[in-house]
């Protein structure tokens, strides 16, 4: 995890790195976006199909204190701790506290060194554009709450014993044909649009459409026997 703290400091999992955070591109009101339109000759304006928001980039202006002799060594630590061979890392702010972002490295990371200092810029691509809270859990039925701005992923694990599971979030119904014994669990995943019963693959037998949070509160009712635990994060634009 990235975390820059209230000083400004940027703490590579907790760990000090002596990189100071000048300044970032985060507070952009939304990222870039993508229209989806068509032009009809003779009639005014377009036609709009949709609009899909691009991946957010967040651009820490940094700078790090460095002695001659150290710093070749220090660059080679950085560049491990901060490689996009490791996929996304989970970036934190203290001063939007409650949200991460999610991204890696994008671009080389050139180097103005001075005696004394080297100045550089962090350029991370978020390729999922929003900001999320922790987990969120319920068990059984109740009401779930996304305090969020936008729609977020829900992922419905059910237990057994139970037989052709039926769940509902908010009007939507959602069925699954099957017995799902003791021990058993049937994941319904909306981020990633699976099924999978007991880690295996089980789409076919799954009925309705995949469940999203809308902001603000929303009922669901658990399957009528075993245990129906369901988990969200907020999620911000």
């Amino acid at each position: 995890m990235l975390y820059v703290d209230e000083y400004h400091r940027l703490l590579v999992d907790g760990e000090e790195t002596g990189i100071q955070v000048l300044k970032d591109s985060r507070w952009e009101i939304v990222p870039s976006m993508k229209w989806h339109t068509e032009e009809i000759p003779g009639r005014h304006g377009e036609i709009v199909f949709g609009v899909d928001v691009q991946p957010r980039m967040i651009e820490l202006e940094c700078a790090m204190e460095v002695s001659k002799g150290e710093r070749g060594d220090r660059r080679h630590v950085l560049a491990g701790l901060l490689s996009p061979l490791s996929g996304d890392q989970e970036l934190v702010f203290a001063d939007d506290p409650g949200r991460s972002y999610y991204g890696r490295l994008s671009e080389a990371v050139p180097v103005e060194a001075y005696v004394g200092a080297d100045k550089f810029t962090l350029a991370f691509k978020c390729s999922d554009p929003f900001a999320y809270g922790p987990e969120q859990v319920l068990v059984g039925s109740g009401l779930l709450t996304n305090e969020g701005n936008v729609e977020t992923p829900l992922v419905i694990d059910i237990s057994g014993p139970v037989e052709n599971p039926t769940v509902k979030v908010g009007t939507l119904s959602i069925t699954w044909e099957g017995g799902v014994a003791s021990g058993d669990h049937l994941i319904i995943d909306s981020r990633s649009m699976t099924v999978t019963f007991n880690g295996v693959n089980a789409t076919g037998a799954f009925a309705g459409d995949f469940p999203f949070l809308k902001p603000g509160h929303t009922e669901v009712v658990a399957a009528s026997a075993g245990t129906t635990t369901w988990k969200f994060r907020n999620r911000w634009l």
